[in-house]
């Protein structure tokens, strides 16, 4: 009787392979990112409205600055009928940012009834946490993209250096600037571009998607060329995928390529793996929109 051939592994057990080593980038990935906070404080704090546009219960607003903002807001206000206000606290207690400033926003009640044409810019400095939130009368002037990413930039340039002031001014600055604009006023001090800082948090994402996609690609070469070794040990010539060195996967590249879209898409910050930072909310408010990011 003539002894049979070693059996070739079959060409999905290679993709299972590949899947498995897939499962871990993306395991080692999520890994690293920031855990979302619990939504469920035992004791919320509540803080009063107060007749002005700047509430520093933090106590990091110097007095020149903060005169500063109560001017640029006042000035917004008569101009545009847009209500923004400042609130710094020590500490959420436990409650989440988005949760926090949505409540104050309603709370205090900002913007007019009609239009509802207000934001409450809230700095957490315990939990290193910064958001913007808007109204639904002024989505349309500070879209959630644009408040997350100046988010993420004061965040990055100012407040990870601890310099609160100035980081609240650059954002201050930004949303009177922005609404001012679109409503074809001008206020003093002011320019009247929208203020953009150096943001680099596309650049990063770009890198990490960058840096995924080539560890993928060398994990591929790998397994196909031990898929090569063994064929040619077993006599067998390869086929298919092992002819290029790569490990078969249903549906070829043009799948994988798909899902490289899917990561992404869209370039901005949202979606996938590439946002520099972490967004919340984002148009799910009874109050409107918005974004923030932490350091």
């Amino acid at each position: 009787m003539s002894r049979s051939s070693p059996r070739v592994p079959s060409a999905p057990r290679w993709a299972s392979l590949f899947a498995l080593v897939f499962a871990s980038i993306v395991a080692a990935h999520s890994a690293t990112a920031a855990p979302r906070e619990s939504a469920a404080p035992v004791d919320q704090l509540t803080i009063p409205d107060e007749n002005t546009p700047v509430v520093d219960q933090a106590r990091v607003i110097d007095p020149a600055t903060r005169a500063q903002l109560i001017n640029w807001l006042h000035e917004l206000r008569e101009k545009t009928h847009a209500q923004v206000k400042v609130l710094t606290v020590p500490s959420l207690h436990g409650e989440d940012i988005f949760a926090f400033t949505e409540r104050h926003y309603d709370l205090w009640k900002l913007g007019d009834k009609e239009t509802e044409k207000g934001a409450l810019i809230v700095l957490a400095l315990k939990e290193h946490k910064v958001r913007i939130h808007t109204g639904r009368g002024l989505e349309g002037d500070l879209p959630d993209s644009w408040c997350g990413t100046i988010s993420r930039q004061a965040a990055q340039i100012y407040f990870s250096h601890g310099q609160y002031a100035q980081g609240l001014a650059q954002i201050v600055q930004a949303v009177a600037g922005r609404v001012a604009a679109d409503e074809g006023v001008k206020l003093t001090g002011v320019s009247d571009q929208p203020l953009q800082l150096g943001d680099n948090s596309a650049g990063q994402g770009t890198m990490v998607f960058l840096v995924v996609f080539f560890i993928m690609i060398i994990a591929m070469i790998v397994i196909g060329q031990m898929q090569r070794r063994q064929q040619s040990r077993w006599g067998h010539h390869a086929s298919g995928w092992g002819q290029n060195n790569f490990p078969y996967i249903p549906g070829g590249f043009g799948g994988f390529g798909g899902m490289g879209g899917g990561w992404n898409s869209g370039g901005g910050s949202s979606g996938g793996w590439s946002s520099g930072g972490s967004d919340f909310g984002g148009g799910g408010s009874t109050a409107g929109g918005g974004g923030g990011a932490s350091w």
